[in-house]
């Protein structure tokens, strides 16, 4: 069974999402450093990511410098500000674990 790195996953689900600021993204790197120090934020995330057991797609980025997904229902390489639009119940709950209202 393969081992789930949540801070790692975290760090992907914010880049897809931009809902962490700069210093929640430093203190989950310094939290995989095993110093203590998660902002609120970053550890609200943290545990949801842990709760849902998420794991993020593959992803690349393009030619252009774009964020990409693979989607593995269609066989593509999507934008990464494509994955809310195609997960809405799950980014619901992204917004709601941070108090964030749905946009």
């Amino acid at each position: 069974m393969e081992m789930i790195n949540y801070e790692n996953s975290t760090l992907s689900l914010d880049s897809m999402y931009h809902v962490l600021g700069w210093y929640d993204r430093v203190s989950i790197h310094r939290h995989l450093q095993e110093k203590n120090g998660l902002t609120v934020k970053a550890e609200k995330l943290l545990n949801f990511v842990q709760e849902y057991q998420w794991h993020p797609p593959r992803m690349k980025y393009s030619q252009n410098s774009t964020l990409e997904y693979y989607d593995p229902k269609t066989g593509y390489w999507l934008p990464a500000a494509e994955y809310s639009k195609n997960h809405p119940q799950f980014t619901a709950a992204v917004y709601d674990c941070l108090n964030i209202p749905n946009q």
